[in-house]
């Protein structure tokens, strides 16, 4: 969030997060994020005013407009568009998550792609 949002000063809560409108990240290629789905579980949805291609057009817009943006802390703490931003742990608990992977399923008539998956399937 902006440094000057309401939000900037305050420990973030659940009601605060979602009283606010939020910066949505398009993906054509994945499903709804995991933080996402966690959190219409437990507490219902962010209301998304604006959905932007990638994270740092979304740190931009930030800057100037009361909106959240909710991503990774290794991208908050890199990215030259983040800098200047106040970044706050999400206000719920939704486990740990390193990567998503997507599957195309015709993939996996590749010799070397269907072992990965079978190997990473089977790594529980």
């Amino acid at each position: 969030m902006d440094a000057d949002h309401a939000l900037a000063k305050t420990p973030l809560s659940i009601e605060g997060y979602l009283s606010y409108q939020h910066i949505g990240i398009l993906d054509k290629d994945l499903s709804e994020p995991y933080f996402e789905q966690n959190l219409t579980q437990q507490h219902g949805s962010r209301k998304v005013a604006v959905s932007v291609a990638d994270f740092g057009a979304a740190a931009v817009l930030c800057h100037n407009t009361d909106y959240l943006l909710t991503c990774s802390k290794m991208w908050a703490e890199q990215a030259l568009q983040a800098q200047s931003l106040v970044s706050k742990p999400l206000p719920f608990e939704y486990g740990k998550v390193a990567y998503s992977l997507v599957w195309n399923q015709a993939s996996l008539n590749d010799p070397a792609l269907s072992w990965l998956h079978s190997q990473l399937i089977n790594s529980d």
